[in-house]
């Protein structure tokens, strides 16, 4: 609860004895969330804070990120061969959130390599589950248009509109605006997902 009272308070400066005003950072908070694994960037976001302030009040309070676990790899494997048995299809991620859990911190290097000694079977297995990209192709040019937006930076009323010719990937517009609500001209068919920003072409086309 301290963690998420802070990340939706504005930081509050305190004055010292000397120099100008600090940022007032909780200790209990700050390395609650070091516990947590979190990073340094992240923890500044959460806080509204620059990872500097962050790295001088971690130097302040003493607190340090948490090292890497000093384990060999002969007890690794036996950790790591208990927790393929219990979870079979777990990938990568999976398996350092696990170790994490039981304490175990691990470079990503050193647990791929760990994975391939005590489950290269299952290893390649899963890669014959990977996605391929699809073959696409459209018959001539102008015959198929892409369009599409970005809402990224909509918070500050920047909405990129785009769209791309099906057949030679050239782009055909790529425009910002400050509203969704522009029409566009379109060919016979067109192509996009299910959002609500084109509205009007679908309102033409069907």
């Amino acid at each position: 609860m301290e963690c998420i009272k802070y990340g939706n308070m504005k930081p509050v400066k305190t004055d010292g004895l000397d120099g100008h005003p600090k940022y007032h950072v909780n200790k209990n908070v700050l390395e609650s969330l070091l516990d947590c694994d979190f990073k340094i960037s992240d923890i500044g976001n959460l806080l509204q804070l620059s990872k500097r302030t962050i790295y001088r009040r971690m130097a302040h309070f003493g607190l340090q990120k948490r090292a890497f676990s000093d384990i060999d790899d002969r007890n690794l494997d036996n950790k790591l061969s208990g927790i393929v048995v219990d979870f079979p299809c777990c990938g990568e991620r999976m398996l350092r959130e696990i170790l994490k859990g039981k304490g175990i911190k691990l470079q990503r290097w050193r647990l791929r390599n760990a994975i391939h000694r005590i489950d290269y079977a299952g290893t390649e297995e899963r890669k014959t589950g990977r996605l391929h990209r699809r073959v696409y192709n459209v018959m001539t040019p102008n015959h198929l248009w892409h369009i599409d937006s970005n809402y990224k930076l909509v918070r500050w009323r920047f909405i990129i509109l785009g769209g791309i010719d099906g057949f030679s990937r050239l782009i055909m517009y790529l425009h910002c605006r400050d509203n969704n609500t522009s029409r566009a001209t379109v060919l016979s068919r067109v192509r996009s997902d299910k959002g609500l920003e084109n509205v009007s072409v679908a309102y033409f086309i069907f």
